[in-house]
């Protein structure tokens, strides 16, 4: 007897619920019925295009000299995610070029270039239209150090942990804001007793794709 009436309560407080809801669906055509079920993650899916503008923060310590400058550049990606009802996760090529100026000393010098990058994003969609996203990134830095007139370009290897929000603006046009942080790993093509501290790289990002 108790259980039975246990299970009429649940039911009584669950039929508002249910009702509300077949009330929200009725005087839908069939065809709006089957495109209401496309939502959540399903929407970013597929193959995108995309550019950004950037603004990024570089810092170092060569031949004991500190370095630190802040510039603009812009770059292009091309990706693919896959998605479920809610997580979304893409995988994701980027090039970025950008000069950067890191001092003001005309005999010593170093000067940001390029960056290309390899990524993985794993989001979760709200309220259909929002994805928050972590991203990590491995990659590569472009450089050019001056010491007087001896010019010596390198790169650096790094990874770079992001965080970053897409909307999805209608069926095809994604914007995105982000930001990550690269630690590099290793240099190449500069003696590694002249680097005492390695290039670091803060991004900012502002972007726009889209999708097929």
């Amino acid at each position: 007897m108790k259980r039975t009436l246990y299970t009429l309560s649940l039911m009584a407080l669950a039929a508002p619920a249910i009702a509300a809801q077949m009330g929200g669906l009725q005087g839908l055509h069939p065809s709006q019925l089957a495109t209401s079920t496309k939502v959540g993650a399903k929407k970013f899916a597929g193959f995108y295009l995309g550019a950004n503008a950037n603004v990024s923060h570089v810092s170092a310590k060569i031949e004991n000299r500190e370095f630190s400058g802040t510039g603009a550049g812009g770059g292009v990606y091309l990706g693919y995610g896959w998605a479920g009802d809610k997580v979304y996760v893409a995988s994701e090529l980027e090039v970025d070029y950008g000069s950067i100026n890191t001092s003001k000393d005309t005999m010593y010098k170093l000067k940001s270039t390029f960056d290309a990058s390899l990524s993985g994003r794993v989001g979760v969609v709200l309220k259909d239209r929002f994805m928050p996203y972590f991203r990590i990134s491995l990659g590569g830095h472009g450089y050019s150090y001056t010491a007087n007139t001896l010019k010596t370009k390198f790169n650096t290897l790094y990874v770079a942990p992001g965080l970053g929000v897409e909307a999805l603006m209608d069926d095809s046009f994604l914007m995105r804001l982000e930001t990550s942080y690269s630690i590099p790993i290793s240099t190449a093509s500069i003696q590694a007793s002249r680097v005492q501290e390695k290039p670091k790289r803060l991004f900012f990002k502002f972007g726009g794709a889209y999708k097929f």
